[in-house]
């Protein structure tokens, strides 16, 4: 199961790498301020399950913020 979860964390990733490839500057950081909000919005919930979702809105975050 764990070796499912990571292949489906590194396909997602490598789909978002290249979509991050595409995006013009403006829209990149159109994309990272509302990303920003949501990661937010979810760090101020107090439900249990938002930890890993805010982890990978994170790992989204960081990749999209250093693709430049």
């Amino acid at each position: 199961m764990n070796n499912t979860i990571n292949a489906r964390s590194l396909n997602n990733r490598t789909i978002l790498t290249i979509i991050i490839a595409v995006l013009s500057e403006e829209q990149r950081n159109k994309v990272i301020a509302l990303l920003s909000e949501l990661e937010s919005n979810i760090a101020k919930s107090n439900n249990e399950s938002v930890p890993p979702v805010l982890d990978d809105l994170q790992d989204f975050l960081h990749l999209i913020k250093n693709s430049k």
